[in-house]
């Protein structure tokens, strides 16, 4: 669950990637949301052949739109 706790004003936005090896999930890749929308969001992991091992790993960037254009611009990542 992710929430601005400095009271940020602006648009802050998260953007996701994740990596996976044999495992399909729900949650989108290379996307960007406003950092609300992550709050509570849950999904399930499943291996696509169960006998063998798989994995997931998910990366999060917090970044402040400041042109509104949902995209990471220089300077927008700190």
């Amino acid at each position: 669950m992710f929430t601005d706790l400095n009271g940020v004003p602006g648009d802050i936005r998260v953007y996701q990637t994740r990596t996976v090896m044999n495992v399909t999930t729900p949650m989108c890749d290379n996307c960007a949301a406003p950092i609300g929308a992550f709050t509570g969001v849950s999904g399930t992991a499943t291996l696509v052949d169960p006998t063998m091992d798989g994995t997931l790993v998910m990366r999060f960037r917090a970044w402040l739109d400041l042109n509104s254009n949902n995209t990471i611009d220089p300077g927008e990542c700190r």
